[in-house]
């Protein structure tokens, strides 16, 4: 089995046992799988990270390292078609987001095994709909299995690709009119997203802006919840970085250096801050 099928594999049968089963002190919240092509992610394992609409699944998270692009994953392993994904731009609290039915996230390293090899599938190899196009650096893609008009086979997968421009996403599919965006997709996936927001650090996104503290005394959490309050705070006037910004919850994180040269990632309080 070539590693990228076996990093796929992993992704797709990550066990469902991991976001029911109640959590040892010990267990790591998420358990990151490997940076590729300017893309990082990893699984969910503590059920206390897990909020509607994907509760009672597993969990996956993919992100872009070049830009805002996110996605998280709700998938039945023995169910593929009733996956559900949220993609969104975690450095905005504007723009549009997607929901797609039955998507898989695969990696670009994937994408080039299933162009020759097909798509592993529950009957066997299932081919693409239509050769991809070359991978772009940082960007985020998934498949969607669908009828196939060809004599090949009775099914194929359709490539999406998330596209990210000017702090907006958009959903591109190769050779198929792209989806709507989500009207309320926002609201309803607010807190799910603030819960796995601290964990996608592993970049500043290219669009993060510069903000300033806007109160007396601002504190700041490690979490975007009120129980999670530090003893640290910062005072009117200083400069931050914004690096995730309000999703419609009250919320950003930030990014604070001192005079130590030392960077601090935290949540704050949006009404807080100022532009």
């Amino acid at each position: 089995m070539s590693p990228a099928f076996s990093i796929w594999l992993a992704l797709a049968l990550t066990a469902r046992a991991a976001v029911s089963a109640a959590d040892a002190p010990a267990t790591p919240p998420i358990a990151p799988f490997e940076c590729s092509g300017q893309v990082c992610g990893f699984n969910v394992l503590a059920a206390s990270l897990v909020t509607a609409p994907c509760e009672g699944r597993s969990l996956l998270v993919a992100y872009s390292q070049t830009n805002g692009s996110a996605l998280v994953q709700c998938a039945d392993p023995a169910r593929a078609s009733d996956n559900l994904v949220y993609v969104f731009d975690r450095s905005s609290s504007g723009g549009p987001v997607y929901e797609l039915e039955g998507a898989r996230y695969v990696t670009t390293a994937f994408l080039l095994q299933a162009a020759t090899e097909g798509v592993p599938d529950r009957f066997g190899a299932v081919p693409l709909c239509r050769v991809a196009g070359a991978a772009v650096s940082g960007e985020l893609t998934l498949l969607i299995k669908e009828p196939n008009s060809g004599n090949s086979s009775p099914y194929c997968y359709r490539l999406y690709r998330v596209a990210h421009s000017a702090g907006r996403v958009a959903v591109v599919v190769e050779g198929a009119t792209a989806p709507a965006p989500a009207a309320d997709g926002r609201v309803r996936w607010a807190k799910l997203t603030a819960r796995l927001l601290p964990y996608m650090n592993n970049a500043v996104s290219p669009v993060a802006s510069a903000a300033k503290i806007g109160v007396a005394k601002a504190r700041l959490y490690t979490r975007p919840e009120a129980s999670a309050t530090t003893r640290m705070y910062l005072t009117r006037g200083d400069a931050v970085t914004l690096l995730a910004a309000d999703s419609g919850t009250g919320w950003s994180r930030v990014r604070y250096t001192g005079k130590s040269g030392k960077p601090i990632d935290r949540w704050i309080r949006t009404a807080q801050l100022t532009q």
